[in-house]
């Protein structure tokens, strides 16, 4: 019996068997590579969008203009961002588990004093809280939140209506001095 050098067909096919799984593997690290690639880009952009709302809170601050509580939502392109101005709650200054001392109500309420305890502290509170949330069209979702992921921005301005309350008048810095 004679060898022959060739391969037969069943060499061939096995061949072509593990190139394709090789190939199939390869491809599906790739895709999985540009997935995350394109989420972590997403991010990015989220970052940067939460970033310039932010400072635009901060400019407007700076004008001087009055900033009014509540939520904005605002959209641009695949990102969608709420603005929620709410007043600052002095009771998250307290560290977790701790009781507030009992207020004038009888019930256990924070007891703000200076700034926190004006007079138009509840009309015109002095220290609002900002927070920005930014999320992305196709983002994972958090396995434990079931909410999807986002950028999320959080700082503090001074309510330049509540300061405007606070300052001393004139009048009494001019009977003061007599």
């Amino acid at each position: 019996m004679r060898r022959s050098n060739a391969f037969t067909l069943i060499e061939v096919m096995a061949a072509v068997f593990i190139l394709g799984l090789f190939v199939a593997s390869i491809s599906a690290i790739l895709t999985q590579a540009q997935r995350q690639e394109g989420d972590a880009r997403r991010r990015a952009r989220a970052a940067a969008y939460a970033d310039r709302l932010l400072a635009e809170v901060d400019e407007s601050v700076l004008r001087g203009a009055a900033l009014t509580p509540g939520s904005r939502e605002t959209r641009e392109e695949d990102l969608s961002a709420t603005t929620t101005i709410a007043a600052f709650d002095p009771a998250a200054l307290l560290p977790p588990g701790a009781e507030p001392e009992p207020g004038a109500s009888g019930r256990a309420e924070p007891t703000p004093s200076g700034w926190l305890a004006g007079p138009n502290a509840k009309t015109a509170p002095p220290i609002l809280e900002v927070a920005i949330r930014v999320s992305w069209d196709g983002a994972p979702v958090d396995a434990e939140t079931q909410q999807p992921y986002a950028v999320r921005r959080r700082s503090f301005a001074l309510n330049p209506a509540a300061l405007e309350t606070l300052a001393p008048s004139e009048a009494d810095d001019a009977g003061d001095e007599e």
